[in-house]
């Protein structure tokens, strides 16, 4: 007997309950006596956008267990849109002791997947791929991303690496990003997260070089406008990842910000200054000029954070 059965689900999901999900299912068992779950033409929709699982309704797309649920095979799910983007899933798992799992993006627009952040739209083309080895109890986890074009709040800040690698017990994890525009790199972090207490906690350093502050102007709302400017220097990011001890020493050129509340803004003096130490920012006789009338003023002062509240 070759008996299928098939099936299918529709539901909603999301914070809001606006995605849906309309997937089409069937059950065999394969030559070897496995069961095999595959995914006929389906779609689904998030964040307003619609994705077809298994667009060409080929026998690729199902997943191979056995007997003991203790293996499972991925043989691919892949999913695509009208765009031609596509995100691909496949691997194998055994039991506890083994998994080999590779998602493969290729470019897909990373509003369409990153999780929303307030007053911070993302955009950018995500090609590459993330995998997972475990073999006993070693691991590999690895991060290899480019995300080309990208961009905060409309505005292009150059094309993102993200390169991230665990160790084999999953107690600590390097990172390597960068942010290039034109050939040069305006923003990088190196270091790497440690996993071993309760909290992580980081070691990193991050670098600016012309770092444009102004798709960062819509997370002052009302309080602040208008920044703009670009940044250069460095800053170590250590401790618990919550609340992490910053030290650096930060330069700002052509920049400034508005002050709705005052209906004022101020250009700074070139080369201002801002050094970082514990959980403070620490601004260092800042020259300020009002735009409309033209008058200057010395801003001196810090501010403390803890938890950045």
């Amino acid at each position: 007997l070759n008996d299928i059965l098939f099936f299918r689900t529709e539901f909603q999901g999301g914070s809001a309950y606006n995605d849906s999900y309309n997937l089409n299912f069937y059950h065999t068992f394969n030559e070897d006596n496995k069961s095999v779950i595959g995914l006929k033409k389906s779609d689904v929709s998030f964040k307003g956008n619609t994705w077809v699982l298994n667009r060409n309704s080929n026998t690729k797309n199902k997943v191979i267990l056995n007997r003991t649920l203790d293996s499972i095979t991925i043989e691919e799910i892949v999913m695509n849109n009208d765009n031609r983007e596509q995100i691909r899933l496949r691997g194998q798992l055994a039991d506890s002791t083994y998994k080999d799992l590779e998602l493969q993006f290729k470019i897909v627009s990373l509003n369409k997947i990153a999780p929303s952040i307030d007053s911070l739209n993302l955009q950018g083309e995500i090609n590459g791929t993330l995998n997972l080895l475990q073999k006993d109890n070693i691991y590999l986890p690895v991060c290899n991303l480019d995300i080309a074009k990208f961009g905060i709040n409309g505005i292009d800040l150059g094309n993102l690496t993200i390169g991230i690698v665990g160790n084999k017990d999953l107690t600590e994890f390097s990172v390597n990003s960068q942010i290039r525009e034109n050939g040069l790199e305006k923003f990088g972090v190196f270091g790497k997260f440690t996993n071993v207490e309760e909290v992580p906690k980081a070691d990193l350093v991050a670098s600016f070089s012309d770092f444009s502050l102004e798709p960062f102007s819509p997370l002052g709302k009302d309080v602040i406008s208008n920044i703009r400017g670009s940044l250069n220097g460095n800053a170590q990011i250590i401790g618990d990842i919550r609340n992490p001890e910053i030290r650096g020493l930060l330069t700002l050129n052509n920049a400034g910000l508005g002050v709705p509340y005052l209906n004022v803004d101020y250009n700074f003096a070139q080369n201002a200054t801002v050094r970082l130490y514990d959980q403070t920012f620490d601004f260092q006789n800042i020259g300020l000029t009002d735009v409309a009338m033209n008058t200057e003023a010395i801003l001196h002062g810090t501010i403390r954070h803890n938890f950045f509240k």
